[in-house]
């Protein structure tokens, strides 16, 4: 019975070699190749791998590439959005709503609430934002700007 870790060990530098072959533009019938004359072969029946093999590698690091990118994205995008925090909460705390409004607006961006196809509705359909500037209300739009 082969050994399971040396298998998997074996799949892994494979894979690595399939990854930047594919990287490089090469198609499956030349990383076929190209895992021949790097010496990487089925140790099963000491053959070059094949292009179902080769395919299945793709799809496995396909996946894997979008696992790791929908992560870095949303690491990114994580911290960010706590920067935006931070500067909303400075922004609260000296009373200055253009720095607020600002703020939201980032955040309104960044999470994408502002694209019709995502939420459905439109940035004009949204309430306005009321708020209070020393003895009297001040309307303002989205954008910050006093409404008429």
């Amino acid at each position: 019975m082969p050994d399971i870790i040396s298998m998997k060990k074996a799949i892994k530098y494979r894979q690595s070699i399939v990854a930047q072959a594919l990287v490089r533009g090469l198609k499956m019938s030349d990383i076929v190749l190209d895992l021949e004359q790097k010496g990487v072969i089925n140790s099963k029946n000491n053959k070059p791998y094949t292009l179902s093999t080769v395919w299945s590698d793709i799809q496995a690091l396909t996946k894997q590439w979008e696992s790791q990118s929908f992560k870095a994205i949303n690491m990114a995008k994580s911290r960010v959005w706590a920067e935006i925090q931070e500067v909303k909460k400075i922004g609260w705390s000296n009373n200055d709503m253009d720095i607020v409004l600002k703020a939201i607006k980032q955040e309104r961006e960044l999470m994408g609430l502002d694209e019709k196809s995502k939420t459905g509705i439109d940035l004009a359909d949204l309430p306005q934002i009321i708020y209070v500037r020393s003895d009297k209300y001040n309307i303002l739009n989205v954008e910050g700007k006093e409404k008429e």
